[in-house]
């Protein structure tokens, strides 16, 4: 009698185990098998063409448009590699579509330099320029003795300069059609960075 319990008792457990896995099987089916009715993307990437990705060259104005450039070149160093001589370039060139024809006397190229404590900012180099082709450049260059060590070194400024009244002048020839871009510094602190 009591074997008949007991074994009246297991088959309950094992109704219930099997009654429970046929009930909840449809339910995680549900969640395994069944796909998403919501399908989350990501926005899709623009592709650019790769001539769109490529730097633009600039723009050049019609007119002229004689610019401002200034280089620095090291021409020796010191035994110890923490000073020299350097040559500093002061350059115009026009940049424009067209050429540069003017008067003289009405534009010229300078340098610039600025000594921190020492002196104003002041022409140190200057050439006048009377026409300038289109691609065509000019150039002044001074050298100086540099020391890396300095705390407060000069600076340089390549300009272009012109009359007060060149755009009143009756002549288009020498009107710059961009005037942003005449004047260019290089700090004593990137001089001195390049030994």
């Amino acid at each position: 009698m009591r074997q008949g319990k007991v074994l009246a008792g297991f088959f309950a457990v094992v109704f219930c185990v099997v009654f429970f896995c046929v009930v909840t099987a449809p339910f995680g089916a549900d969640k395994t098998l069944k796909p998403k009715t919501s399908v989350e993307t990501a926005p899709a990437k623009t592709m650019q063409p790769k001539q769109m990705m490529m730097k633009q060259p600039k723009m050049t104005c019609p007119g002229p448009d004689p610019a401002a450039k200034i280089k620095v070149e090291i021409i020796s160093r010191d035994e110890h590699g923490h000073g020299g001589k350097v040559r500093i370039t002061a350059i115009a060139k026009n940049r424009g579509g067209a050429d540069f024809a003017s008067g003289p006397g009405q534009q010229s190229l300078q340098l610039w330099e600025d000594v921190p404590g020492v002196n104003e900012k002041q022409p140190v180099k200057q050439r006048e320029f009377q026409n300038l082709a289109k691609d065509a450049k000019i150039r002044i260059s001074i050298e100086r003795d540099w020391t890396a060590s300095t705390e407060f070194p000069a600076s340089y400024e390549a300009r272009i300069s012109y009359d007060p009244d060149i755009l009143a002048d009756g002549n288009e020839n020498n009107d710059d059609c961009n005037m942003r871009n005449n004047k260019k510094r290089r700090s004593g602190t990137e001089i001195s960075s390049m030994f």
